[in-house]
């Protein structure tokens, strides 16, 4: 089922788990099914819907597609915007990304994220490619190091050079750790191509303060002023946290270099359930003068709870036949006589088709078009999972 955590004047619908026959068993996962992004009318003082994110997970629970919808208000329809593709090595490391918009009624990608890990499953090469007519071409690439605790030490940033065919250096991020394997310090270095080295007159850093429970409190960026020869603050975060050690505010400042103080800019303020998970998160802009702060825009957050993934098709207390079918499909679980609910959804996670079957279990297929779909079977706190052929 969906639990809806903050209601607003809005239906939204199961996502069925996309993949073939469940293989494994996962007991009650809680997932991040859809979000709902709203602007704030300051004229009319009212929250109004902007978009929809939807997330559809594979049989392991790994996220492998993100759908952002667009909220059309003279159809009042929800129109298919962008999308992010995910795929998955046998590990669960994430190890692509695509990026892909509606145009004209079809999805056509933009630009793509490739991911290698070492042994110790530590992401050690990130490539991106631009998709230009057709053709994935290399922009840019993060190669990542670390120490013997497994720490992210360094992060290089290259760019593409297509006239010199090769990879030409431009940032470094340096990391440093307290022995708690916190991260208090990254230093950012420029590959100077005259001298050949990296800068050291063009760093920024950016320090950071935990309290006892390790989390971040204080985020302060600087850049170093090569003409007085010292640091000046640009700008910082400050956290605050509840008992749970969930963040409840985080604040954002700029450094105002006539009066050497600090000036509020933005603030987020989250809200969790019972749980830890996030209900929601409003964004804020400072309004200086007025001295207060305004919502800009907040994101309202649904998950999928109480599901249990259990072996379909070879598990011989489910049957489902025919497949492929034309007419109906009839579906058999032993031990089972009151009415369960079908869901049928295509490959891109679309729900076509939803009925609470009967006692006989019979579901009529006579409207689909031919193709291979995904049906899911709800009896109490389980699903089974899995897929159908129409012909």
């Amino acid at each position: 089922m969906i639990k809806k955590i903050i209601c607003i004047c809005i239906a939204l619908v199961t996502i069925p788990l996309s993949g073939w026959a469940v293989k494994e068993s996962i007991s009650n996962p809680v997932m991040l099914d859809s979000s709902i992004h709203e602007g704030y009318d300051s004229g009319q003082n009212q929250w109004f819907i902007m978009n929809k994110t939807k997330f559809i997970y594979d049989t392991h629970g790994n996220n492998t597609l993100k759908t952002v919808y667009a909220w059309n208000q003279n159809s009042n329809k929800w129109t298919e915007d962008d999308k992010y593709d995910y795929g998955y090595d046998v590990n669960g490391n994430l190890i692509s990304e695509i990026y892909s918009v509606m145009s004209g009624n079809q999805w056509g990608s933009e630009y793509k994220n490739e991911y290698t890990y070492n042994s110790g499953g530590k992401n050690t090469i990130k490539i991106v490619s631009n998709n230009i007519s057709g053709q994935w071409i290399l922009y840019n690439k993060d190669t990542y190091a670390y120490d013997s605790n497994g720490n992210n030490t360094i992060d290089t940033m290259y760019s593409w050079s297509s006239s010199a065919n090769q990879w030409i250096a431009g940032l470094i991020h340096d990391y440093t750790y307290d022995s708690r394997g916190n991260q208090t310090l990254e230093s950012d270095f420029i590959w100077s191509t005259s001298l050949g080295q990296w800068s050291t007159g063009t760093n920024t850093e950016r320090e950071y303060t935990y309290d006892a429970g390790g989390k971040i409190v204080l985020e302060i960026s600087s850049f170093w002023d090569i003409n007085n020869s010292q640091w000046v603050h640009s700008s910082k975060y400050e956290n605050t946290y509840d008992s749970n050690g969930n963040k409840i505010t985080q604040i954002y400042y700029s450094w105002n270099h006539a009066n050497s103080q600090w000036t509020n800019l933005t603030k987020y303020e989250y809200t969790y359930d019972t749980e830890g998970n996030n209900l929601s998160q409003i964004f804020y802009s400072w309004i200086g003068g007025s001295n207060q702060w305004l919502p800009a825009n907040k994101d309202v957050n649904y998950y999928i709870s109480g599901i249990t993934f259990v072996p379909t098709i070879t598990d011989k207390d489910m049957l489902v036949y025919p497949n492929p079918a034309s007419e109906f499909i009839i579906f058999t679980i032993a031990d089972v006589s009151e009415s369960v609910n079908v869901e049928i959804s295509d490959m891109q996670g679309k729900k076509i088709l939803e009925q609470d079957l009967s006692v006989n279990k019979r579901l009529s297929v006579r409207g689909l078009n031919k193709g291979v779909y995904i049906y899911n079977v709800i009896r109490g706190n389980m699903r089974y999972v899995g897929k159908i052929i129409i012909n």
